[in-house]
């Protein structure tokens, strides 16, 4: 039997694909950051659509609420940090240039995400002992 989860999976599965097919109709996708964009855009449903949803409706599926909150936080984060520090290019605040300013905030989103998803794993294993 399919579970629930994976058939707001599927739906939202195609909700992705439509805005990956409204994307491209919109914007000129020979411009490679506006096909970045859309494609960034489709994985930020696919990965995040299913989540999304759970964390709305208050709970459900296999994965726990919190969980789903870490993903979307650090996912919310990644689309608004990538596509700034790719459009930052070389701009400065001062002596400072952006780009790298913004890669390490992107590396330690990441590096925290790891961090918080071992910690609550490892808990939740030591929970069942």
């Amino acid at each position: 039997m399919v579970s629930r989860e994976s058939k707001i999976h599927a739906v939202v599965s195609v909700v992705g694909l439509a805005v990956l097919a409204a994307g491209a109709a919109l914007f000129d996708v020979s411009i490679w950051w506006h096909q970045a964009t859309v494609i960034g855009a489709f994985y930020a449903v696919i990965f995040g659509g299913t989540h999304a949803y759970f964390v709305v409706r208050g709970g459900g599926g296999d994965v726990p609420l919190t969980a789903r909150k870490r993903f979307l936080l650090v996912l919310g984060g990644l689309v608004v940090l990538l596509p700034l520090a790719v459009v930052a290019g070389e701009w400065t605040v001062g002596p400072i240039p952006i780009r790298p300013v913004l890669t390490a905030v992107i590396l330690g989103v990441l590096v925290w995400y790891l961090i918080a998803e071992g910690r609550a794993g490892y808990r939740a294993t030591m929970a069942e002992t």
